[in-house]
Formats: C-alpha cells, structure tokens, sequence
C-alpha cells in the first residue's frame, strides 16, 4: 500500500503556519500509528531539507539517528537524550582535562560541528570549548580540552561545578546531548593563581559534572 500526503508548513490546515518545534511525523491506518523514515526506499536521499518560509523562519525536514523523520520549525536547539563520555584524562602538558566520547551519528557526509557546553549550577553562567570530530565505526567520536590553569593564554574554566553537555549542529539543526560521566572520575590538584585547586569530576552513572575548587 502506497500513499502520499502533502505538508502545508507554511498554512498548515488553513489555520497558519505550523508552529515552531521539533513534529515527529507518522502513518497513522486504523488505530495503528507508526513512525515513517526507518523502512524508507533502498537509495532515498535522507540529508535534510531546509526552506524558509515568508518571515524568514527556518524549516527542516530530516531523519534522525533512528531513521524516522521529523521536522523541525524554527531550527532553535533542543534537547536530544544523553550520551556517555568514554574517558577523562589529565594532560599535563597543556594543564587540561581531555573529555572523549562518541556518539550514533552514521551520516557523515554532511558537515558536523561540535560543543562541549558547560552550564554552571548556581548561575546562568556557560563555558564553551570546541570538540573536534573524527569518523568511527560506532559513529562520530569527539575530543574536547577544558583549560584549567592556563589564565595567561586562554580564559580557564572558572570555580564552580559545570555541568557538561554536547552541542551539535548540522544542516541548521541544532541538538544538545547531556554528557553521562564515565566509570573513571578525575580527582586532582591543579595549580592555579598561586596555590592548589582541587578538580573533581562525577563517576557514572550520574551525568558529568565538573567541580573547581571546594563546593
């Protein structure tokens, strides 16, 4: 059984635009609903679509790390589940704590960029660090390095507990992850300002946050 439906994003139903979000689209035959995207044609060309509508509005259409497809009204970010950081490492050489991970991303051959965005606890403050991307065989892996001690050349990350997540963006769409902590947490002493600084991270399964100084 084939079918087609044409989505008026622009005027949906005559009732307006189709509001700004993120709409997962699905069959529905009976009173049996299913998602569309993951048995799609053999050679479909899944990378997203992206128009805008009169008043400069960003949509997309897109399927996600599971196959189905969504769209997307406005292209705000939003939050996307959690993924596990695989290690933390002290480098020594640059006074930095190195986050690495990987995530299902298997369409690399559109553009990725990635984040690492830190959200302190107490306050709206964010602290962001660029992760570099490289493609494997469980998806896209990321590395990314907190400076620590380094107030001279780069702006350290400053006291607190930061709470860390993962920012990526592709197509226009922008999806955040929240770092989980790995089984090995970071306990060390960091040298900052003139004197010793604690630096402590969570321990899975708790999402990962990261502590400078005595909190």
């Amino acid at each position: 059984m084939g079918f087609e439906a044409l989505v008026d994003v622009a005027d949906l139903n005559g009732d307006g635009p189709l509001p700004g979000g993120v709409w997962d689209v699905s069959l529905t035959t009976g009173s049996d609903a299913a998602p569309i995207g993951p048995d799609h044609e053999p050679g479909l060309d899944t990378s997203p679509r992206r128009r805008f509508l009169a008043d400069s509005t960003t949509v997309i259409a897109y399927f996600g790390v599971r196959g189905t497809l969504a769209i997307d009204v406005g292209g705000r970010p939003h939050t996307a589940g959690s993924t596990a950081a695989d290690s933390l490492a002290w480098n020594d050489h640059d006074d930095e704590l190195v986050v690495t991970g990987h995530f299902p991303f298997h369409d690399v051959t559109m553009p990725v960029s990635a984040t690492l965005t830190l959200r302190r606890r107490d306050s709206d403050r964010v602290y962001e660090v660029i992760a570099a991307l490289a493609a494997g065989d469980d998806g896209l892996a990321y590395t990314a390095a907190v400076p620590l001690t380094r107030a001279f050349v780069d702006d350290p990350l400053p006291r607190g507990t930061w709470e860390v997540f993962l920012m990526l963006t592709y197509s226009g769409i922008h999806r955040e992850l929240r770092v989980l902590a790995p089984e090995q947490p970071i306990e060390l002493q960091v040298w900052r300002r003139l004197r010793h600084t604690p630096v402590t991270t969570t321990r899975a399964p708790e999402p990962l946050a990261i502590t400078v100084g005595r909190h």
